[in-house]
C-alpha cells in the first residue's frame, strides 16, 4: 500500500485538490478523475471540480471521500 499525508486548505477547488494528489503520488496527471462523496461525483462523469471545494464535498470534519483516476486521457 503506498499514501501520502497532505495538507490543503478547505477553499482549494477540487481541481486543485487533483492537481496536488497527482504530484504527491509522482504521477503525470495523464488520466481522468473522479471524486465521490455524500453520493455525488466530481470529475469526468460528474459535477465540475473547478466549481467545488474540498469544503463542500466534505463539509463536516471526519467525512470522506474517495478518488479514482481512470483510463489514460483522449
Amino acid at each position: 500500500m503506498v499514501w501520502r499525508r497532505i495538507h490543503i486548505y478547505s477553499h482549494t477547488p477540487l481541481s486543485g485538490l487533483h492537481a496536488v494528489i497527482q504530484v504527491a503520488m509522482g504521477r503525470d496527471d495523464a488520466h481522468l478523475y473522479e471524486f465521490g462523496a455524500q453520493w455525488e461525483t466530481y470529475g469526468h462523469s460528474g459535477r465540475e471540480p473547478s466549481a467545488y471545494t474540498v469544503a463542500q464535498m466534505l463539509p463536516e470534519a471526519g467525512s470522506g471521500a474517495g478518488y479514482v483516476a481512470r483510463a489514460e486521457k483522449s
